[in-house]
């Protein structure tokens, strides 16, 4: 179970230049843990993870940190919080449109929707291949008629709704 995490809280899309300093950083620390990241271009609402690093041995260094906050673009913010680590479930409405996000640990029960948060570190590698501008530009689109009308009032629910 792990016993420290450490999650980057941003309002703008994650995009390639942060997945690559997140991989740079976790090579180069010879990182021990896990990471869960969000892919290139995803849309994220106010207050979700864009990546989260956990590590059984219960610290983060501290250098691993510092480089990371040097390596990932000024406007994401990192904000240290204690375990579990956590995954966001998107749910969508009737008409494929995002209807609200949930929030939960990840050894919660798996609830419907779309997983935000991929698993791309484990057993010290990288597990998913770096996607082309191309691909991130047909996520970005895929995404587009599915964003809220307004993504400040987009709901983030830390525990699941009683009909989900």
């Amino acid at each position: 179970m792990p016993a420290s995490l450490c999650q980057w809280w941003t309002t703008l899309p994650s995009h390639a230049p942060a997945w690559q300093g997140l991989r740079t950083c976790l090579e180069t620390h010879r990182f021990a843990g896990s990471a869960l990241a969000a892919l290139p271009g995803t849309w994220l609402a106010t207050q979700t993870p864009v990546c989260s690093l956990y590590s059984a041995q219960g610290v983060l260094d501290r250098r691993l940190l510092a480089d990371l906050d040097a390596a990932l673009p000024a406007d994401f913010a990192r904000k240290l919080s204690p375990p579990p680590p956590r995954q966001i479930y998107r749910q969508l409405d009737e008409e494929g449109r995002f209807r609200q996000d949930i929030l939960l640990p990840i050894d919660a029960d798996p609830l419907p929707g779309m997983v935000v948060l991929q698993q791309v570190w484990a057993e010290n590698r990288w597990l998913l291949p770096m996607p082309s501008e191309s691909e991130t530009s047909l996520w970005i689109a895929r995404q587009q008629p599915a964003l809220p009308a307004d993504p400040l009032r987009y709901p983030v629910l830390t525990t699941p709704p009683q009909n989900v």
